[in-house]
């Protein structure tokens, strides 16, 4: 299943394979939904932010599928893309509140204030674990157990961090990327690019969680191979544009500069290239070999490698 929000206020509910719509809901006011829907498919909830500061639940499987479970208003703001660990939902808004709610009831467990919040936090659920939150100023972490600040890295325009290995990757619009220690929030190492960091990068992981690859797109048109370890740049690719998000999947890296889908290996060869004809792609995402992205004009497309049936 794919899930999409869309600026009428709808949420949308398709079949991989085939794109078929199996539902849809709306929301009550009309309110856009800002950012992608996180989904928890065994407890069979689908969240969702608004413009207008309210978090919703939907329900995605059985009877009730396309019916609202519940809702919790962050009192204004853009409520970014939240993310979830199985038992809780955390969610930030753009006024600066930042809470975490039981996933199957929406009850509240903390709230905090963080100011300056831009885009979508990020989420590592171990025991002991932190909620980055990006700022115009940089990275505030908190702590996933109580809400409260542990540290703040900084780094202007901040996109949304990836968290792996005890390690946080962020991009800036000061044209660096960073990595910095999850425990502290001090830095490891920083590397410079020719152009701001418009959104996050990717990573591989290996089987075990450990970081096999790091993928930075840039505001200079290219596509960077960083070493996970010091920052170097092991290579790089040209795009057809500024980058504004990347996903991975197996060996290939999929960009999605001004317009265009691309396709690249991750040792660099340019596989395919899509026009799209819609001059704003959203950040791709990858799931099972296929690359789903969407665009202002309110199209949804799927990519994979060579060609095959979405699983």
């Amino acid at each position: 299943m794919v899930y999409v929000g869309d600026r009428k206020g709808v949420l949308h509910a398709v079949q991989a394979r085939d794109a078929t719509q199996l539902w849809t809901w709306h929301t009550p006011n009309g309110a856009a939904i800002t950012g992608a829907p996180a989904v928890d498919a065994t407890a069979g909830l689908a969240f969702a932010g608004t413009a207008t500061g309210t978090l919703y639940a939907v329900f995605t499987s059985g009877p009730s599928a396309g019916t609202l479970a519940w809702s919790s208003s962050l009192g204004g703001g853009n409520v970014q893309s939240p993310v979830l660990d199985g038992t809780d939902v955390y969610a930030a808004s753009t006024d600066g509140k930042v809470v975490k709610l039981a996933e199957s009831t929406g009850t509240g467990a903390w709230s905090a204030t963080v100011p300056g919040v831009t885009i979508a936090p990020s989420l590592d659920p171990t025991p002991g674990g932190i909620l980055a939150v990006p700022t115009t100023s940089g990275v505030t972490a908190l702590s996933t157990a109580t809400g409260t600040s542990l540290w703040s890295f900084a780094a202007p325009g901040a996109t949304t961090p990836m968290l792996a290995a005890h390690t946080m990757y962020v991009g800036s619009s000061n044209d660096n990327f960073y990595a910095v220690t999850e425990s502290t929030g001090q830095q490891i190492w920083s590397q410079t690019t020719g152009g701001a960091i418009q959104d996050s990068g990717a990573l591989s992981l290996s089987s075990t969680g450990s970081v096999t690859g790091l993928f930075v797109g840039s505001a200079d048109g290219r596509l960077y191979f960083l070493s996970h370890t010091t920052g170097a740049v092991l290579r790089h690719a040209g795009l057809g544009g500024s980058a504004h998000g990347l996903a991975v999947s197996g060996n290939m890296i999929f960009a999605a500069p001004t317009g265009v889908m691309e396709g690249v290996r991750t040792f660099g060869e340019l596989v395919f290239a899509y026009g799209t004809r819609d001059a704003q792609l959203r950040p791709p995402a990858a799931v099972n070999g296929t690359c789903f992205v969407t665009g202002q004009n309110g199209t949804l497309w799927a990519f994979t490698p060579y060609g095959q049936t979405p699983q």
